[in-house]
């Protein structure tokens, strides 16, 4: 049985940070149901070094039965000591960005971030996707901050 208890959690989230995911944008054609919600979170303060840096790994899973699903995917993201340097956010389904990298302004000496949003169809199976923060230059003592990963596995 579907339940779409994971609705009113998305809906939660979402209007704190005052967006709302557009799932029928992903994949048009009339309402989605929610099959399961993926929810991580950390505060680890490790150093960050240039180039990709892996926030988390999460394995999601779209049901043999169905043709396609649509992922919706939410990271919020924050970097501490950054200075007077940009940033990104990335996120990849199977090794594929998500639309693309999205720079995140100087967020100073405090820590900083935004909140990141996207979807991707995938067909059945296991799928893995990864949030990443890109440090792009080799400033030292830069730190990995607060983050959340929120992603809901929905059909079509």
């Amino acid at each position: 049985m579907r339940s779409n208890w994971s609705i009113v959690g998305i809906a939660a989230l979402t209007a704190a940070f005052g967006i709302l995911p557009d799932v029928a944008a992903a994949k048009p054609g009339g309402p989605h149901s929610v099959l399961k919600s993926y929810i991580a979170s950390g505060d680890p303060k490790t150093t960050l070094t240039q180039g990709q840096n892996v926030v988390s790994e999460i394995d999601v899973g779209c049901p043999s039965d169905d043709a396609t699903c649509t992922l919706v995917l939410m990271d919020m993201d924050q970097v501490c000591g950054a200075g007077a340097y940009s940033w990104e956010i990335v996120v990849e389904v199977d090794g594929t960005y998500v639309g693309s990298p999205d720079s995140v302004p100087a967020t100073g000496n405090d820590c900083g971030g935004v909140t990141w949003m996207g979807s991707a169809v995938v067909g059945p199976g296991r799928h893995r996707v990864e949030f990443i923060t890109g440090w792009p230059n080799s400033l030292s003592g830069v730190k990995q901050g607060y983050w959340t990963a929120n992603y809901t596995v929905t059909t079509p």
